[in-house]
């Protein structure tokens, strides 16, 4: 068998032999919403919510995918038999609707441009909240939002909590919460490039 695929709750991963590449899907189910500190937003049109999706996939496919690899280890005859092969990790995002299986549920709510209204997501309720803005790095220059919040879809807080996915920008009492708090270029802290850490998980 040249394509061994795995389905957790969170996400799919496919291995294909053949290409040697190493495939994670996530089916994202989107609530599209109008923020309700400005109702005067116009509803969604159909373009607007493929737009959104869109142009979330083209960030994310751009900035995880092809930036890690896997290699395998262990005596088993498949080990063996690509022991010295580099398997590139592709990540990407499904918009599904009807009743197809959903990883996340995320909530996209429409701002006026230039908006700031934070974007947050819940590993255990497997929920993401983000807004029309999130695509931009308007929030900090060099971070943008839909990739990062894609980040912590990558961790399990539960049994571990000290992987690299946590957020490593936020302080508490002026004392960093993560020792990763200097590397401002990390897709988890302020910037845009991913680490092996943010691929513990």
């Amino acid at each position: 068998m040249n394509i061994h695929a795995v389905k957790t709750d969170r996400m799919d991963i496919t291995i294909d032999l053949n290409s040697r590449h190493i495939f994670v899907q996530q089916k994202w189910r989107y609530n599209w919403l109008i923020d309700p500190n400005h109702p005067n937003q116009s509803a969604w049109t159909i373009e607007e919510k493929r737009n959104f999706h869109n142009k979330s996939d083209q960030i994310i496919w751009k900035l995880w995918s092809t930036k890690a690899y896997l290699m395998m280890r262990g005596g088993s005859t498949l080990a063996q038999q690509y022991r010295n092969v580099k398997f590139p990790v592709h990540i990407d995002i499904k918009w599904v609707t009807g009743s197809e299986n959903t990883h996340w549920k995320v909530d996209v709510y429409k701002v006026p441009y230039g908006t700031f209204r934070g974007s947050q997501a819940n590993w255990s309720k497997r929920h993401i909240t983000l807004d029309t803005e999130d695509y931009s790095d308007r929030d900090y220059p060099g971070q943008i939002p839909v990739a990062h919040e894609l980040g912590h879809t990558f961790r399990d807080m539960t049994t571990y909590p000290k992987l690299g996915t946590l957020d490593e920008y936020k302080r508490t009492k002026g004392v960093s919460d993560s020792r990763y708090h200097s590397d401002r270029g990390s897709i988890m802290n302020v910037g845009s490039s991913v680490r092996e850490r943010h691929y513990a998980y």
